[in-house]
């Protein structure tokens, strides 16, 4: 019975040794800031985990991001990443958070996208955050609208939303979509 004791606290043991070793490895290893971070004052706002890190030659970390700029009714916080967005050849990615600074109604224009981000159909985003959805459109014009009422305060995150722009298909592809943002055909 002892030496089953034994071997039971010894597997224990081992286990125990796994565990720590695993916890000590990733507390060494710390998140590094980066463009993609959701907050992006690091010095203000502690990390809780929503930060996107890239290693130094990453492909999407040398990424051209680019800001969207809001209008007046919306505006982003000092801890939050700002809207932004990168065209991708003829995809276009989105990021970023955003708030109303006032009860804003259906149809208001948030952003607006230049001509080598806009969609080639109406793309909807739609996202629940604490129990209350947030939709918007971004229409072909690149005009995004709220598709509800937006209560101030309230904020919806561009995260994920991601779409072919107009120069998808037969829209003249990523040649296009370069001369469009007045690019060289290099810079895709």
């Amino acid at each position: 019975r002892r030496a089953l004791q034994r071997g039971m606290m010894a597997r224990f043991a081992a286990a125990l040794c796994v565990l720590l070793s695993v916890t000590a490895v990733s507390a060494a290893s710390p998140r590094v800031a980066s463009n993609g971070a959701v907050h992006s004052d690091f010095d203000a706002v502690q990390d809780d985990g929503m930060t996107e890190t890239h290693v130094p030659g990453d492909s999407f970390a040398k990424a051209k991001w680019r800001d969207v700029e809001l209008t007046s009714s919306f505006s982003t916080r000092k801890s939050w990443q700002p809207p932004q967005f990168l065209v991708e050849g003829t995809y276009v990615r989105l990021r970023g958070w955003f708030a109303a600074d006032l009860d804003v109604p259906p149809g208001s224009e948030v952003f607006r996208l230049p001509p080598d981000a806009k969609p080639g159909r109406t793309e909807t985003w739609k996202v629940e955050m604490k129990g209350t959805e947030r939709s918007l459109f971004v229409g072909t014009d690149g005009v995004a609208k709220l598709v509800d009422e937006m209560k101030a305060t309230n904020w919806i995150t561009l995260t994920g939303l991601g779409f072919n722009s107009a120069f998808a298909g037969g829209g003249g592809g990523s040649a296009a979509a370069a001369e469009a943002a007045g690019e060289g055909k290099e810079d895709l």
